[in-house]
């Protein structure tokens, strides 16, 4: 598995995202935060935590800071 990093990655990921994916976002405080996606359409992910996993929170394609490609 390899993972993508970009400031254009929004561009790149191939959409919709599988359910399971490994990412990193930035949150509405500029805190990166890690995520697996728990469902996802063509503009927004809604993304379970991985510290917490009672916290969901919903984030755009333009949040995310990198993504573990699955293979």
């Amino acid at each position: 598995m390899g993972a993508m990093y970009n400031s254009d990655i929004s561009e790149k990921v191939k959409r919709p995202l599988p359910e399971g994916t490994l990412v990193c976002y930035e949150n509405t405080d500029g805190k990166a935060c890690s995520g697996r996606v728990k469902a996802s359409g063509m503009y927004m992910l809604w993304v379970e935590d991985l510290q917490n996993t009672d916290v969901t929170t919903f984030i755009r394609y333009t949040d995310l800071v990198w993504v573990l490609e699955q293979e």
